[in-house]
């Protein structure tokens, strides 16, 4: 079964972005924790769906103006090897204009996937933090009438 959404109740079940199997099929996470402000719950979500579906078009897109600026200040120079051989020229250029896409896009996504642990690892600790703040409220003796 596919779920569109992959709720996160505890701050447990965060490993569950990074390494679980119902990732593979939800579109978006969604942050369920009670004791973290709504405002800052919602940038919490943004920062980690934006990581989480990057695709690395941006990386790719910019090592493609690379390698066309590359090859166009290559061919200027070796404008003989142009002329004499185009499908040499021509191949070693789609063959360099690939590299380029691909090795754009990977790095995209590796970047990506960095980030989004960086912000699984921050959260945990906000959530530490906040987990932190609720039982020093309580005093040295826990909650009134637990007793």
């Amino acid at each position: 079964m596919i779920r569109d959404v992959l709720t996160v109740h505890t701050a447990n079940e965060l490993g569950g972005i990074l390494f679980g199997r119902a990732r593979r099929h939800a579109r978006r996470v969604v942050l369920a924790f009670e004791d973290m402000p709504l405002a800052e719950r919602n940038r919490w979500e943004r920062r980690i769906n934006r990581y989480d579906r990057a695709c690395g078009c941006g990386s790719a897109a910019l090592a493609l103006v690379v390698a066309l600026a590359t090859g166009g200040v290559l061919a200027s120079y070796h404008r003989e090897l142009v002329f004499q051989r185009p499908l040499l020229a021509g191949g070693g250029a789609l063959l360099a204009l690939v590299a380029a896409i691909g090795v754009g896009k990977s790095v995209g996504l590796l970047i990506a996937r960095q980030q989004l642990k960086w912000t699984v690892s921050s959260l945990r600790h906000r959530l530490d933090s906040l987990e932190g703040q609720q039982d020093a409220g309580r005093g040295p003796w826990g909650a009134p009438g637990s007793r």
